[in-house]
């Protein structure tokens, strides 16, 4: 019996603690399938949340190997595809005989730079159910030839088999619903993704799943309805559904589903997200989707200009949308209106229109600016010439000119898009500077997971250690140097770095530099040189606000003590901005004094021990950092989250535990 390991790596993120919703669906529906017509021949297992969600590189390859699968199935996004082959590349090198299959959106037959990956030998492009089984049949048949017989894109070697698209029309009931027959369940925070259709009505050029599909399906409502009665079980702890539809209210049939959602409040409530056309709302819809438990959704405004829009193959009319997506808005529902940056024929100008229009029609609660990705697959990529496009062929492979736009209009209209609405496109939320906490941790290096490495300078097994964790490391990981003075172990940092980020190149990390004499701006940009990478996805996600060469990984962070004067602050922020973000250290009793911080803060000591003197403390903190209560933040993890608790942030049982490696320390490496 062959054994198939299924993965789906997560989206980068920059706080530990949020684990997000990464759902591995497609796994679950191809598990499923395999189980329905192959039974025998092979065992199936998905990598769960506890690795893919948690664990940096090193981590992920170490959990792969010790399951010693014969095939590893990848499902491949923009945002995982480059971190999903290194993985793949690195277990070959240790199971030299585990065969690799990729599908997923990032998987089409113009994706030059991912097919003629060598980790890779099959591909399926679009639907994978009715492909997969015999992309298995032919790997085990392979197995059995002298030769590897596929055809390839070099002929010397074999690369990548590419399995086209099935002409089968495969029966979405046919294999029953992966959360239904126990193939996976519900995300840690307690979130499902229900997809009810197959395919989109609409042509738009710059996506490609309308092209991944020939027609649009259903899923059989009885079928629906099993998941259902999955998610409003209150046994099963789910209390958010995501309908993954494109178009959720161009399904045919869509509200008799809303109204089963809605009679099955009564048992369990559940928050409902999903993406609509606006303009085919009608006032009926907004008062069933409320009634069904809709508090979010996602409107695709992409630009008020109609004749930009036809150009992108884009039906509606923009005006309508936008009222729309207000009338949502006054029905309590929040609304994340996309636009869209860098569209052919569009212009800054044009972009200008739009955030002039969405200003004033208020139709939004939160906007979402895109930079126009030219996808695999997609219409937009194999036109790209004649609209003298030019674009990154690696993710995300955003736009970076036009006969309209260059980088830096680009930029500007971003700038612009700040400025009128107020929002920081580029912040990067601070992790957490938790060093000491009473709840129980686990001892030893059997530990799981570390989240976040103290390091007590001088540590004269730094290297060492460092090699000794790189497998347990999370992702995000954050690292924390601490001590008198830096002097002397420069060179020995920089190697340890060096070497955790080679097995580690894909994380988010994030650096704490807390001296007493501080440090010195020249050692951070030594450091800077020695372990950024400008070409991983994460790198090249904020372009153009960042130019090309500049990282947002790793993240450095410089803890100084609060001074008193704003003369003494402006000092230190200008001798380490831009590269960063200062964190004033203090204590209770200067509480008058960070009133007036302009930057995060990081208090020392427990609690008051009265109610009322933590109420007057609560009040005091939220006056200062109102609008954002994130950069308030404590050493001792019980106040820590008591200020989770006061600001509404995501709740502990949501929450991934942290797990703090010291050393260097006076007692010898531990965790707390």
């Amino acid at each position: 019996m062959k054994k198939i390991l299924f993965m789906q790596l997560p989206p980068p993120r920059f706080i530990f603690g949020d684990p997000g919703s990464n759902i591995p669906l497609a796994a679950g529906f191809l598990a499923s399938c395999i189980k329905s017509q192959e039974p025998v021949k092979y065992e199936t297992e998905i990598l769960g949340s506890d690795v893919v969600d948690v664990l940096g590189d090193a981590g992920i390859i170490r959990e792969i190997t010790l399951r010693s699968p014969d095939i590893i199935a990848m499902t491949l996004y923009l945002w995982n595809s480059q971190r999903s082959l290194f993985i793949a590349a690195a277990v070959k090198r240790l199971l030299p005989n585990v065969k690799v299959i990729v599908g997923g959106p990032d998987v089409t037959p113009d994706n030059s730079w991912l097919l003629r990956h060598p980790a890779i030998d099959i591909g399926v492009f679009g639907e994978g159910e009715p492909q997969f089984v015999s992309a298995l049949s032919e790997i085990v048949f392979s197995e059995k030839q002298e030769s590897f017989s596929l055809n390839s894109f070099e002929a010397e070697r074999v690369i990548f088999k590419s399995k086209n698209k099935s002409t089968q029309v495969w029966d979405l009931g046919q294999a029953g619903y992966p959360y239904v027959n126990g193939e996976i369940g519900a995300s840690r925070n307690g979130s499902i993704f229900l997809e009810t259709v197959r395919g989109c009505p609409f042509k738009c050029k710059y996506c490609y799943y309308h092209k991944a599909f020939e027609s649009v399906r259903s899923y059989p409502m009885k079928l629906v309805e099993a998941v259902l009665d999955f998610a409003y079980l209150p046994k099963n702890r789910v209390n958010e559904i995501y309908l993954m539809d494109p178009t959720f209210n161009a399904r045919v049939g869509f509200r008799d589903i809303l109204k089963s959602m809605a009679s099955r409040r009564r048992n369990h409530d559940i928050k409902v997200h999903t993406e609509l056309r606006a303009d085919l709302l009608t006032d009926r819809d907004v008062r069933l989707f409320k009634e069904a438990g809709l508090v979010s959704a996602e409107i695709g405004l992409q630009t008020v200009n109609p004749d930009v829009l036809k150009l992108a193959g884009r039906s509606g009319d923009p005006e309508r949308t936008l009222a729309k997506a207000a009338s949502l808005k006054k029905a309590e529902v929040d609304v994340t209106t996309g636009i869209i940056l860098g569209l052919p024929g569009d212009t800054p100008a044009g972009f200008s229109q739009t955030l002039k229009r969405l200003k004033e029609t208020q139709a939004f609660s939160v906007i979402q600016p895109f930079t126009l990705a030219i996808l695999p697959g997609s219409d937009f990529r194999r036109e790209a010439a004649n609209l003298h496009v030019q674009y990154d062929e690696r993710p995300p492979y955003y736009i970076k000119s036009s006969d309209t736009f260059s980088s830096d209009s680009m930029k500007m209209c971003l700038d612009e898009f700040e400025e009128t609405f107020e929002m920081e496109l580029d912040y990067i939320g601070t992790p957490s500077l938790v060093e000491s906490d009473s709840t129980p941790g686990i001892k030893g290096y059997e530990t799981s997971y570390i989240s976040k490495w103290i390091i007590n300078l001088p540590d004269r097994d730094l290297h060492e250690v460092c090699r000794s964790i790189t497998a347990q490391a999370s992702n995000p990981f954050t690292i924390w140097l601490k001590g008198n003075d830096i002097s002397g172990a420069e060179n020995r940092l920089i190697q340890s770095l060096s070497t955790f980020v080679a097995h580690n190149p894909h994380i988010v990390l994030h650096l704490v530099f807390e001296f007493v004499r501080g440090v010195s701006p020249k050692l951070l940009r030594a450091i800077l040189e020695a372990t950024a990478n400008p070409e991983i996805y994460v790198n090249r996600a904020f372009f153009p606000l960042y130019p090309e060469g500049e990282v947002i990984t790793p993240n450095f962070i410089v803890i100084r003590p609060l001074p008193s004067t704003l003369y003494a602050r402006k000092k230190i922020l200008e001798r380490y901005s831009p590269d960063s973000t200062v964190i004033w250290s203090t204590d209770l009793s200067n509480i008058d004094v960070f009133r007036s911080a302009t930057t995060p803060i990081l208090i020392a000591g427990g609690l008051p021990s009265s109610h009322s003197m933590r109420n007057r403390l609560s009040i005091d903190l939220k006056e200062a950092y109102g609008t954002r209560p994130e950069e308030v933040m404590f050493r001792d993890g019980e106040a820590q989250r008591w200020w989770d608790s006061e600001t509404g942030a995501l709740s502990d049982k949501r929450k991934l535990r942290e797990s703090i490696f010291v050393t260097g320390s006076k007692d010898g490496d531990s965790f707390v």
